[in-house]
């Protein structure tokens, strides 16, 4: 049966949108529970201009594992139109929704297993799960 899988990454591709404007709201964070949320972080002295845009329909993936053990945060945005979120998070979009829909990408990721584990496949130099 697994034979009938396809990788993710067919259906996907990064976005890396800047907030060139430099402003300073609706700074995003992605929980591990697969959820953003408003960002706690220190942001004392933080160039904003560095940080990524994620709009409504845009998934993002936290590389950092350092704290969550093996799992991992993805989370697709829905509750607000537009975000900020760090200049270490993956953005990507599915690129064809007759094919793959987000929604249904989210619900996947909410069962048990995914929760536990992630794998990130490194492709010339271009960051993606699978």
């Amino acid at each position: 049966m697994r034979s009938n899988y396809d990788k993710l990454g067919k259906y996907i591709q990064p976005v890396d949108v800047r907030n060139s404007a430099g402003t300073e709201e609706n700074l995003l964070g992605v929980t591990t529970q697969k959820y953003f949320m408003p960002s706690i972080a220190n942001t004392v002295g933080t160039d904003f201009s560095k940080y990524k845009v994620v709009r409504r329909g845009q998934f993002t993936y936290v590389p950092d594992t350092s704290r969550r053990g093996d799992r991992i945060a993805i989370a697709l945005l829905q509750d607000w139109s537009e975000g900020l979120v760090s200049n270490i998070y993956t953005v990507f979009e599915v690129t064809d929704e007759e094919k793959l829909l987000p929604e249904c990408d989210t619900e996947a990721s909410h069962r048990g297993g995914h929760r536990r584990w992630g794998k990130v496949d490194k492709d010339a130099g271009q960051e993606a799960v699978s």
